[in-house]
């Protein structure tokens, strides 16, 4: 049982069907949405070939975004966010 099959090009299917032809009964779906998400990131870069990115922003109650700049270099950047920006939501 597994719930989703490989979108990996290089390989798609071929697990199963050895399973398939050694007598083994592959089945394919259960708890497919829950895999798709888990496997985002897999998905994307096999189908799409792009990395998922994750991007962690905090605003503060002034309606600004402060980013630190990576290794200390420089004075941590920050702006007000405008009213679509404040409506992003994280899936």
């Amino acid at each position: 049982v597994a719930p989703v099959e490989d979108s990996d090009g290089r390989v798609a299917g071929q697990g199963f069907a050895m399973l398939r032809a050694a007598g083994v009964e592959v089945s394919t779906g259960l708890r497919a949405d829950e895999a798709e998400r888990d496997l985002a990131g897999f998905f994307l870069k096999t189908e799409l070939g792009r990395p998922a990115v994750t991007l962690k922003l905090a605003s503060s109650s002034l309606r600004c975004a402060s980013v630190k700049p990576p290794f200390g270099i420089g004075p941590p950047m920050s702006k007000e966010l405008t009213p679509a920006e404040l409506s992003i939501k994280s899936y």
